[in-house]
C-alpha cells in the first residue's frame, strides 16, 4: 500500500513540469488567439474598410461619370436632332413657296431658276432627314416623295431650258404637288410647335406617316398607294417604276430571326450591352429590324434583310457638333473610315463620292467601281461622327436594289474626242468614265468630266458612244460640304 500511495520525488516534479508546461502553451496560445484577433480589428476597421468605402464611392464616381456622359450623348444627340428638324421644317416650307412661284411664273428663265431651287431645297430636305433616327426607312414615304420631286423638277427644268414650254398636265401636276407640300409641311410644323420636338416618334415607325394599317396586315409594307403623296408621272432615275422593281442585290436564302439577331450581333460588336427584335419589316426589302443600347449608353437600330442577311442599315446614336466643312486632311481620312468600315461588311471596291455635313456628322455617298467604270446607281451611305471618328449610320438600300453584273458598250470614244465635245469655257479638273441612271429603267455609260467655269463647278456627263451631253450637275460647295444639284 505504502508503495502505491507515496511516489518519487522525481515522478512528482515530472507532473509539476509538464503541468506548467501545458499551462504555458494555453497562455501562449490564447496570447496567439488575443493577438490575431486584435490584427484582425485592425485590419477590418483601419485598413479594409477604408478600402470598402473608398471602393463604394470610387463606384459611386464611376457610375455617376458614366450616368452623365450617357445623359451627354442623349443631350447632343436630342439637341442635334432638333436641329435638323427644325431645319427641316424651314425647308418643307421653301419647297411650299417655291411651287406657289412656279403655279403662276410664265418667264422660262424665272421657271428655271425656280426649279433650280425648288431641286436644291429637295436635296436640303433629304440631307436633313438622313440625320434624323429613323427606324423602317423603307416605309418613309415622304423622304420617297421629296426625292422624286427634286429629280422631277432637274427633269422639268431641262425642258424648259431646252426652250419647251410647260405643259397643262405639268401644270396640273404642280399644283397637286404644291397641295402636297402644304400637307408636309403642317405635318411637321404641328409637331414642332407641340413643345420639345418628340424624339420617342422621331425613331418610331409612322414618324412620317400616319397612314392606318388594314386589318390583318402587321406588316408595315409600303407597297400600296398613298393618296397623302401623289404619284409623280415623268422619266428620271428616281421614278416609282424603279422603286418598285426586285432588288438585284438580294442574294443568298432567306434566314431566319435567330440568324439575322447573329449577324446584327457580329456588326455591332462586343460594344453592344443589349438589343432585342423591334419588328419585322416586309415592304420591298423584307427585314428583321432590332434596337439596342450600346455598353455606353447609347441606343442603336440595325436592320437586317430576310433574304441573304444582309445589312439594310444601320443607326448609333452620336455626339456630333464640330462645326464647319472638313479640310482636304479630314474629309480623306473619313473616307476611309468609311471605306474600311465598308470592307468589313464585304462592301469591296467602294469609291467615296460627294458628302454632306450636318452637325459634325459626315454623310459620304459611296459608289461601286466596277473595274474603271464608277456605278453611281450601286450607293451606300455612310455617316461618321467627326468628334469620335465611328460609323454611326449605314444606308445600303440603293446598293440592294441595283447591284448586279453588268455588260457594256464595247464601241466606244476615247476620253479625248468625248472632251472635244465640251464648252471651251470649261476647264476640266478631272475625268472617270461613269455608269448613270438615265430612265426609270435604263442605265448609260458616260464620261464624267468634273469642270470649272471661273469661280463655279460642274460635273458634265457625256454619252461614252456618241458623245452627247446627257446631264449636268452643278456642284454646290457651302458651310454643309458639297452637293451636285
Amino acid at each position: 500500500m505504502d508503495a502505491v500511495k507515496t511516489r518519487p520525488a522525481s515522478y512528482r516534479a515530472t507532473c509539476v513540469l509538464l503541468r506548467n508546461m501545458n499551462k504555458n502553451k494555453e497562455i501562449k496560445n490564447k496570447d496567439r488567439i488575443d493577438n490575431s484577433d486584435r490584427m484582425i480589428k485592425i485590419i477590418f476597421c483601419y485598413i479594409l474598410t477604408p478600402v470598402l468605402l473608398l471602393a463604394v464611392v470610387g463606384m459611386g464616381i464611376w457610375g455617376k461619370r458614366e450616368s452623365a456622359k450617357a445623359e451627354k450623348y442623349r443631350s447632343s444627340n436630342a439637341n442635334m436632332y432638333e436641329r435638323a428638324y427644325t431645319d427641316l421644317v424651314g425647308a418643307a416650307y421653301d419647297i411650299r413657296i417655291l411651287l406657289s412661284k412656279l403655279l403662276i411664273s410664265e418667264s422660262p428663265a424665272t421657271l428655271a431658276h425656280t426649279l433650280n431651287e425648288l431641286s436644291n431645297n429637295c436635296a436640303a430636305c433629304t440631307a436633313l432627314m438622313a440625320q434624323l433616327p429613323s427606324s423602317h426607312v423603307d416605309s418613309l414615304d415622304m423622304e420617297q416623295f421629296i426625292i422624286r420631286l427634286g429629280d422631277y423638277a432637274d427633269s422639268l427644268s431641262v425642258s424648259v431650258m431646252k426652250g419647251k414650254p410647260i405643259s397643262d398636265d405639268d401644270r396640273a401636276q404642280l399644283a397637286s404637288l404644291y397641295d402636297a407640300s402644304g400637307r408636309v409641311y403642317a405635318e411637321l410644323k404641328r409637331r414642332l410647335d407641340d413643345g420639345a420636338v418628340p424624339m420617342e416618334e422621331i425613331g418610331s415607325e409612322d414618324f412620317y406617316s400616319e397612314r392606318e394599317q388594314t386589318e390583318g396586315d402587321e406588316s408595315g409594307s409600303t407597297d400600296q398607294p398613298d393618296e397623302k403623296y401623289p404619284t409623280l408621272i415623268y422619266d428620271g432615275p428616281f421614278a416609282e417604276s424603279t422603286e418598285k422593281s426586285e432588288p438585284k442585290g438580294l442574294t443568298g436564302e432567306e434566314v431566319d430571326e435567330s440568324a439575322a439577331f447573329e449577324i446584327a450581333r457580329k456588326i455591332i460588336g462586343e460594344n453592344a450591352a443589349s438589343m432585342e427584335l423591334a419588328t419585322k419589316s416586309e415592304g420591298r426589302i423584307a427585314s428583321y429590324d432590332f434596337a439596342g443600347s450600346l455598353n455606353d449608353g447609347r441606343s442603336f437600330d440595325i436592320a437586317i434583310t430576310k433574304r441573304g442577311g444582309h445589312l439594310l442599315w444601320l443607326r448609333i446614336d452620336s455626339a456630333g457638333g464640330i462645326e464647319g466643312v472638313p479640310d482636304e486632311d479630314e474629309a480623306k481620312r473619313l473616307a476611309d473610315i468609311g471605306k474600311k468600315y465598308l470592307e468589313t461588311l464585304g462592301f469591296e471596291s467602294m469609291e467615296p463620292t460627294y458628302a454632306q455635313n450636318y452637325s459634325g456628322i459626315e454623310l459620304i455617298n459611296f459608289a461601286w467601281r466596277d473595274g474603271d467604270i464608277i456605278v453611281y446607281n450601286d450607293m451606300i451611305k455612310v455617316s461618321i461622327d467627326r468628334s469620335s471618328g465611328e460609323v454611326c449610320g449605314i444606308d445600303t438600300r440603293s446598293y440592294l436594289f441595283s447591284h448586279t453584273e453588268r455588260t457594256y458598250p464595247e464601241n466606244i470614244i476615247t476620253e479625248e474626242e468625248a472632251r472635244q465635245q465640251l464648252s471651251i469655257n470649261l476647264t476640266v479638273t478631272e475625268t472617270n468614265l461613269t455608269l448613270i441612271p438615265a430612265t426609270a429603267q435604263t442605265e448609260k455609260l458616260c464620261y464624267e468630266f468634273k469642270s470649272r467655269f471661273g469661280e463655279d463647278e460642274y460635273a458634265v456627263y457625256l454619252d461614252a458612244e456618241t458623245g452627247e451631253e446627257v446631264k449636268i450637275f452643278r456642284i454646290i460647295s457651302d458651310e454643309n460640304g458639297r452637293l451636285a444639284i
